[in-house]
């Protein structure tokens, strides 16, 4: 069953603002762009009552990406230094 496109078009618009802002970002040299920058633009965007959202289950897939690239920062060395602390 195919949703109607009205359906996911705020969502659309939130992850093409998000990308754009995060280019921005990346552009400028900002710390942290990918996360900053969305944030950011997104929070504007919706005070100025531009309808945008996050998809359906953006933010689990989110906490999944960064819950696996923190994860595999800690090797052996890093578990190692970290208790030495």
């Amino acid at each position: 069953m195919t949703a109607h496109p009205a359906a996911w078009l705020p969502a659309a618009k939130g992850l093409a603002i998000g990308l754009a802002a995060a280019l921005v970002c990346v552009v400028v040299h900002a710390p942290l762009p990918w996360m900053i920058g969305p944030l950011g633009a997104v929070a504007a965007c919706r005070s100025a009552g531009i309808e945008c959202a996050a998809p359906a289950g953006g933010r689990q897939a989110g906490q999944w990406i960064i819950g696996t690239a923190l994860g595999l920062y800690f090797t052996p060395l890093v578990a190692e230094f970290v208790t030495r602390m």
